[in-house]
C-alpha cells in the first residue's frame, strides 16, 4: 500500500512537470511568431504529445493502480489503446526533430527553401501513422508486441543514432577545422554536441526497460525473468514511470536548452506577473477609493503611483477627494 501511495505522488508531481514544460512550449509557439520555424514546429508536435499523455495517460494509470477492483476491461482496453497511441506519437515526433536537424546540417540551403506546408504534411502523416499500433493491439493481431518494438522502438531508435551520430561528427570536424585556424568554437555547436548524447541517454533510459519487460510477459521463452508476481509488478510500477517522465524531460532537452524558448518562456511569465499586478493595483484604487481613504499624502501618493498605468485615475481620484 505505501509502495502505491508513492507511485501515485511520483505519478502527481510528473502530471505537473509535463504539463507545464509542454504548455509552456505550446504557448510560446502561438505568442511569438518568429519562434514559428519548421523546426519548433516539429517540437511543438512533440509537446502536444507529450502534453497528452501528462493529461489524460498517467492519471488513467494513477486511477488504475489506486481502484484496481473497479477497473473494468474496456477501461483497460482504452488506456492502453491511449497509451500506445500517444508514445507512439513522441516516439515518431522525436524521430522526425532528429532527421531534420540532420537535414539542416547537411543540406542546410535546401533545408531553408522548405515550405511550413510540407512539415505539416509530414505531421499529420505520423500523427495517422501511430494509430497502426492501436488497431494491432484493438484486432488482437499476432505477435502484435513484436511488431510494435521492432517498427516503433528499435527502427526509430536506429534512425536517431545514425542521425545523432552523423551531427555529432559533423560538429567535431567542425571543431578540428576552428582548431586548425584558431578560431574559437562556437557555444552552439558544443551545447549541440551535449544535447545529443543526452537524447539517445535519456530516450533509452526511459523506453527500453518498458519494451523488454512487456517482451519478456508475452515470450517468456525467448526473454526470462525470474522474478515473482509481486517483484513483477514492483518492477513495472518502476518501468512505467521511466516511461511517462519521458514526456516531462522531453521540454528541457528540446526547448529550454535553446535561448529563444527560454527568452519567450520569461517573457510569457513575465507578461503574467505584469498583468496580475495591475489587477492588485486596480483592486486596491478601487476599494481606497469607495471608502473614501484616499488623500493626497505622499505614502499613498507613491502607492498608487507604482502602478504606471494608473497615474491619471490617481490624479483624478485625488481631485475628487479634495473637492
Amino acid at each position: 500500500m505505501l509502495g502505491i501511495v508513492a507511485v501515485e505522488i511520483f505519478c502527481a508531481i510528473l502530471v505537473v512537470l509535463t504539463v507545464t514544460g509542454n504548455v509552456l512550449i505550446i504557448a510560446a509557439t502561438r505568442r511569438f511568431r518568429h519562434l514559428r520555424e519548421i523546426s519548433n514546429i516539429v517540437i511543438t508536435s512533440l509537446a502536444l504529445a507529450d502534453l497528452l499523455v501528462g493529461l489524460i495517460n498517467i492519471p488513467m494509470y494513477m486511477y488504475s493502480i489506486s481502484r484496481p477492483p473497479s477497473i473494468t476491461m474496456t477501461y483497460v482496453l482504452c488506456q492502453n489503446s491511449l497509451d500506445i497511441y500517444f508514445s507512439v506519437s513522441s516516439i515518431l515526433n522525436l524521430t522526425v526533430i532528429s532527421v531534420d536537424r540532420c537535414f539542416s546540417v547537411l543540406c542546410p540551403l535546401k533545408r531553408r527553401i522548405w515550405r511550413k506546408s510540407k512539415i505539416y504534411i509530414i505531421l499529420v502523416s505520423l500523427w495517422l501513422i501511430a494509430t497502426i499500433p492501436v488497431a494491432l493491439y484493438v484486432n488482437k493481431v499476432k505477435h502484435t508486441i513484436a511488431i510494435v518494438t521492432t517498427v516503433f522502438f528499435l527502427f526509430p531508435l536506429l534512425i536517431m543514432i545514425l542521425s545523432y551520430t552523423i551531427l555529432a561528427g559533423t560538429v567535431k570536424i567542425a571543431r578540428k577545422r576552428m582548431q586548425a585556424h584558431k578560431t574559437a568554437t562556437s557555444s552552439k555547436e558544443l551545447k549541440l554536441a551535449k544535447t545529443l548524447s543526452i537524447v539517445i541517454l535519456l530516450f533509452v533510459a526511459a523506453w527500453l526497460p518498458f519494451f523488454v519487460v512487456v517482451n519478456a510477459h508475452h515470450y517468456p521463452n525467448v526473454i526470462k525473468v525470474n522474478l515473482s508476481k509481486k517483484q513483477m509488478e514492483i518492477l513495472i510500477y518502476f518501468i512505467k514511470m521511466f516511461h511517462h517522465s519521458n514526456s516531462a524531460v522531453n521540454p528541457i532537452i528540446y526547448a529550454f536548452r535553446q535561448r529563444e524558448f527560454a527568452t519567450a518562456f520569461k517573457k510569457l511569465l513575465r507578461i503574467k506577473t505584469t498583468n496580475n499586478r495591475n489587477t492588485l493595483g486596480r483592486m486596491q484604487l478601487l476599494s481606497m477609493t469607495e471608502s473614501g481613504g484616499v488623500r493626497n499624502t505622499p505614502m499613498k501618493r507613491s502607492v498608487i503611483d507604482r502602478d504606471g498605468s494608473k497615474k491619471a485615475s490617481a490624479v483624478n481620484t485625488e481631485a475628487g477627494c479634495s473637492s
